[in-house]
């Protein structure tokens, strides 16, 4: 990267397009930087990716455009919206994007423990955006906590939707359609094995990086003890990341598939997304059976309904239902046909 090329980057107060003014840097990588914004023509914040130029002319926008049109063609809520783009008339091509007021997922894990259920929604959420991404032909080869952002939810079941953010070095697919690798291989502790050997990363190695991703997401350390790529390889080679066996047999199941380290072994996106549902159904169940407090009482799930009563008197529906408590409970239960003591009591007159 030259000095000049530095230098002459837009800053914070600069406007571009006539129309987009920038507020402050909120991230920066090697292939440019990332703007809050102000749309002055629709009155909204949006966020502004602006690329280095590269010294190249007009060889790296043009490079760029089957990447950012297919970018465009992606739908699904938890992949970022391309608003604008624009590459061939500026000295720093930029896209405008929609902008994510939640933290990303490395800020909420550096907080606290995410819970079981939270993390199936998550994990479903991103595996649901890799399968669009995987079926448009495109890796990519960057899904780690910073690049996914927690979008607030409000008047939901959920507090947060996961959504994947940065596709800066994602292959653009051209027009043969097969996936074409470029210079940047993804972020070291998330490299799949296949990518530590050199080989060109396919869909296999995005849900490898995401099965490392949710196992980090629940025990709050990184996959992978070294930082640097070589420390990385070594490690790959040396051992399997570990699956926490605090997770329950399903959760287990999931990600020792996710990690195999055959590409060819683990689960398509689309699976991913199936078997989180039911992670999230299990953990609701699970959690509502822990707030029930007839769980337990083997007779409390039969409904009891009052009987009809034929002309005769005589109830249709026979005698009503015991309903007792379980074994060496303390609960107890009005007796039928008579009044609570604290009736008797309040109107001064002794029980029958």
């Amino acid at each position: 990267m030259s000095h000049a090329s530095e230098v002459s980057m837009p800053h914070t107060g600069g406007i571009l397009g006539a129309r987009y003014i920038l507020r402050e840097r909120i991230g920066a990588g090697g292939r440019g930087r990332v703007f809050r914004a102000r749309d002055e023509v629709l009155a909204r914040d949006v966020a502004i990716k602006i690329f280095r130029a590269d010294g190249s002319g007009e060889s790296e926008p043009l490079r760029r455009m089957p990447e950012v049109r297919t970018f465009a063609s992606l739908d699904h809520p938890s992949l970022i919206t391309l608003y604008d783009a624009r590459l061939l008339d500026e000295d720093h091509g930029y896209l405008v994007m929609e902008l994510i007021a939640g933290p990303s997922l490395q800020r909420r894990i550096e907080r606290g423990e995410i819970e079981a259920s939270d993390l199936a929604g998550i994990l479903g959420d991103l595996a649901g955006a890799l399968a669009v991404v995987h079926d448009a032909g495109i890796v990519h080869r960057d899904v780690t906590p910073s690049n996914v952002l927690l979008r607030p939810l409000h008047g939901a079941t959920r507090d947060v939707e996961a959504v994947l953010a940065h596709f800066g070095v994602s292959p653009r697919v051209d027009a043969t359609g097969p996936i074409i690798p470029r210079t940047g291989i993804g972020s070291s502790p998330y490299l799949a094995p296949e990518q530590v050997r050199g080989e060109a990363p396919g869909a296999a190695a995005d849900i490898y990086a995401l099965g490392l991703l949710a196992i980090e997401a629940h025990t709050r350390r990184p996959p992978c003890g070294a930082a640097s790529l070589q420390g990385t390889v070594l490690e790959r080679r040396a051992r399997r990341p570990e699956v926490p066996g605090s997770l329950s047999p399903a959760w287990q199941r999931l990600l020792s598939a996710m990690i195999a380290a055959d590409a060819a072994e683990r689960p398509s996106a689309a699976t991913v997304a199936a078997r989180a549902a039911e992670l999230t159904r299990e953990a609701s169940a699970n959690e509502a059976d822990s707030e029930d407090p007839l769980v337990g009482w083997t007779t409390a799930t039969a409904p009891v309904t009052a009987p009809l009563s034929t002309p005769g008197g005589v109830s249709a529906a026979g005698p009503a239902p015991s309903v007792d408590p379980p074994a060496g409970s303390s609960a107890r239960l009005p007796r039928p046909g008579r009044r609570p003591m604290r009736t008797w009591l309040r109107r001064g007159r002794r029980m029958p």
